[in-house]
């Protein structure tokens, strides 16, 4: 009697207990862009534009310990067209300028992707002008990054995609209209008021 009263408690908790909540439904990704729309982004993003940032470097040059990375050097590099030329083999017209030279250089990379990443890569590939050079760069988000080599030297890039038409490190451009008065972004700042005072100059008399 004692068991079926225990038994019939139980129960009756159990019909007292409320439903199990439903499983969360599961989350739909986002499609992942094609392959298509990965290299238009990709010409997008590097074409008309300006690689501005430093370099580092080990090995020999620069009269320095060349066990250790060199301090930041300052380097720019103007794109003006990237275009595909067949399966991984892309052509980038770089502006190179150094001494008394300033010209633009088809260069013939391979593009690795890593995922979504496209990755910039040179295996001994000879410049004009420039010199033989391997390197990985990953582009990303308005930013380049990677390591280079040549002859018995290298060291590692990093720096901002920028438009040709706007400054390293300018806030993107904006469509909103200023209110009526306030100076815009690219408006010069207005000069102070001089704060000396002018004393009017004398006339002769007629």
């Amino acid at each position: 009697m004692f068991a079926v009263a225990c038994t019939t408690f139980v129960l009756f908790l159990a019909r007292q207990q409320p439903p199990p909540a439903p499983a969360p439904a599961p989350q739909t990704r986002a499609a992942a862009p094609s392959q298509d729309e990965l290299e238009r982004e990709f010409q997008r993003s590097l074409s008309g534009v300006a690689l501005v940032g430093t370099f580092r470097m080990i090995g020999k040059g620069l009269n320095r310990d060349e066990t250790r990375l060199s301090d930041p050097i300052d380097e720019r590099y103007v794109i003006s067209e990237v275009s595909k030329v067949v399966d991984d083999s892309w052509m980038i017209k770089a502006r190179i300028q150094y001494a008394d030279r300033d010209v633009e250089v088809p260069v013939v990379v391979r593009i690795a992707w890593a995922g979504d990443t496209p990755v910039i890569t040179l295996d001994n590939v000879s410049i004009p002008l420039v010199g033989t050079y391997s390197a990985r760069v990953m582009i990303y988000r308005g930013f380049y990054s990677g390591c280079w080599f040549g002859a018995g030297y290298g060291g590692i890039m990093s720096g901002q995609i920028v438009p040709l038409n706007q400054a390293a490190g300018d806030p993107p451009a904006s469509s909103s209209k200023p209110p009526d008065g306030q100076p815009k972004p690219s408006d010069p700042p207005a000069k102070p008021a001089d704060p000396t005072p002018q004393t009017p100059t004398p006339q002769p008399k007629q």
